[in-house]
């Protein structure tokens, strides 16, 4: 079952002339008249901030407080237009000094040249659309009163209604055609029926019932800022969400697309490494089976041979061999930390072995066991002199090594 929608009335006070220039209307805050229509019926006068909720709020500026002019304008846009509207207007208005114009909608088989204009003071006008801020309804709708009543008939005959402002003064308003309307003020009282005008005193019942028909109604006065801000704001909302609902298919596919390219390079990182270790297989076997026909050693052994192929290779790429002497020299250097201090007194390189003398006195079982526990080949040549072998990890015998002469 629906909810009945509620709609708040509001009827905005006298603008204070004598306050007019310098601004002040906070006098007025207390005075704007209201009618809550829906489950729930209330009325009061109050500020506008004190008023109840309601679903639809409409916001009716007195007509004496509003101008309408009738006038001939240039077909530009609505920025150019509002621009030239003070020069337009210098010949309808006593002055064009502090003035808000609003220029309505051109009406249906009517010039669009032809438009109407209503006039409020800026002060005035900019105070009511504050206070306007204030409301919560979702829907508002700010009018002048005198668009309340029907548009005149056929018969020539205007509505009406009449405003006890206090108990001498009496507010008439008239509508006079479908944008326009007149307001003015009398002392005493009035007759319901006057001339050309069926008129009748404000009621918020036939006021109620105006509003339920909607077929009143034929222009907006002004805009609540903030409200078209905030509607700018969640149609901008909209239309982020709308294309973010759009775009995540094809972030999705994105995303896969990049998971699968990651993928392929990463299978193509492991067939190139793979491609690598077969290559590296083929060449070190290839190398292998030429040693044999580059030895210069006859009667040599195969690891001798491989151990000088290498060696050359090696050398040819400018890498250093375990035979080089910075290499031995580095294990000398590991082997001298294990012995005094002043241990080594003569070190000869002699192409592919260091031969070194320590001093006397050092046993020739210590060294020899402190060299393999490094991991290191060194032979004793007895009278406190070693030499340090190149390749020990490769379990080569002494004899097999390729060293220079022994001195």
């Amino acid at each position: 079952m629906v909810a009945p929608i509620s709609r708040l009335l509001i009827h905005a006070p006298i603008m204070p002339r004598q306050n007019a220039e310098a601004g002040g209307f906070d006098e007025c805050l207390e005075q704007f008249a209201w009618y809550l229509d829906g489950p729930a019926v209330a009325h009061g006068m109050g500020s506008i901030a004190s008023m109840p909720y309601a679903d639809e709020a409409y916001v009716f500026i007195l007509t004496i407080d509003v101008r309408f002019v009738t006038l001939t304008v240039p077909l530009v846009s609505r920025k150019k237009l509002q621009t030239v509207l003070p020069t337009l207007l210098e010949d309808q208005l006593l002055s064009v000094q502090n003035i808000y114009p609003q220029v309505f909608a051109p009406l249906a088989g009517q010039s669009a040249s032809l438009r109407t204009v209503a006039v409020m003071h800026q002060g005035w006008h900019d105070w009511v659309s504050l206070q306007v801020e204030a409301l919560l309804a979702p829907s508002v709708t700010v009018l002048a009163d005198c668009f309340i009543l029907p548009p005149p008939q056929d018969d020539g005959v205007n509505h009406a209604f009449t405003l006890k402002l206090s108990p001498q003064t009496v507010m008439h308003v008239m509508r006079t055609g479908a944008q326009t309307g007149l307001a003015w003020l009398e002392e005493g009282n009035t007759t319901a029926q006057q001339g050309q005008k069926k008129s009748r005193a404000w009621d918020w019942a036939w006021v109620r019932q105006a509003v339920l028909d909607e077929t009143v109604f034929q222009t907006k006065l002004m805009t609540s800022q903030k409200r078209r801000t905030r509607s700018a704001k969640g149609s901008m909302r909209g239309s982020w969400s709308e294309f973010f609902q759009k775009t995540i298919p094809w972030i999705n596919a994105s995303l896969g697309v990049a998971l699968l390219s990651f993928a392929l390079y990463g299978l193509s990182l492991i067939l190139l490494n793979w491609k690598w270790q077969a290559d590296m297989r083929t060449l070190a076997s290839t190398a292998l089976q030429s040693v044999p026909a580059q030895s210069t050693t006859p009667g040599a052994q195969p690891l001798a041979q491989l151990i000088a192929y290498t060696n050359r290779v090696q050398h040819r790429q400018g890498q250093l061999t375990s035979s080089d002497f910075l290499s031995l020299a580095a294990q000398l250097q590991q082997l001298r930390a294990q012995l005094p201090a002043d241990a080594i007194s003569e070190i000869d390189y002699q192409g592919s072995n260091l031969l070194v003398r320590l001093r006397s006195g050092i046993d020739p079982t210590l060294v020899t066991k402190k060299a393999n526990d490094l991991g290191m080949a060194i032979e004793p040549l007895g009278e406190s002199r070693y030499r340090v072998l190149a390749y020990a990890g490769l379990g080569v015998e002494p004899a097999l090594v390729l060293k220079g002469p022994t001195p």
